[in-house]
């Protein structure tokens, strides 16, 4: 089935509107506890998004550099950062708002890749599969009423636990 190009389009230009000059953090008012945490939706006219989630945080040396004075271990730890980019694409095209938006993964860039016992790729994929199985699975989770705004916070707050990985 077609997507509607007029309530897509209109959808899009609500959450706009909604927003406004906020950066989508500010406007779900999500703060994380350590790091900064950045959202950003890019709007193609063809009925597809692109979601990007940018965490980042200090990096916090478990070992030193032995070897090496104390001063140029600190010169070394000021320029590390841990982070982790994510970019999914967001398909309205399959009868939205009637049904419910398709997730997909894109991307994922981290910084964690060695110290994670998990790869996050496949983690975060999990993730976007639960996302979007949970309306396939459960009809009534999904309401054409939801529009973006909704859905694009239901998923925040499945993938919104990146500090667990300041542990590693």
């Amino acid at each position: 089935m077609q997507y509607n190009k007029s309530i897509v389009q209109s959808n899009k230009n609500h959450f706009k509107k909604i927003i406004g000059n906020m950066s989508i953090a500010e406007y779900y008012q999500i703060i994380p506890a350590i790091g900064s945490l950045q959202f950003n939706i890019e709007f193609t006219n063809e009925g597809v998004y692109k979601f990007t989630v940018v965490y980042k945080t200090k990096y916090v040396p478990k070992y030193d550099f032995m070897q090496l004075p104390v001063v140029l271990n600190d010169i070394i730890n000021s320029y590390l950062d841990d982070y982790i980019i994510l970019e999914f694409v967001v398909d309205l095209r399959y009868n939205f708002p009637f049904s419910n938006p398709v997730w997909s993964l894109t991307r994922v860039d981290d910084s964690y890749n060695s110290r994670v016992p998990i790869r996050l790729v496949d983690y975060y994929n999990d993730i976007v599969e639960l996302h979007n199985n949970m309306y396939i699975l459960h009809d009534k989770n999904w309401s054409s009423c939801m529009g973006i705004k909704s859905d694009i916070l239901k998923f925040i707050c499945r993938i919104h636990h990146f500090e667990v990985f300041a542990e590693y």
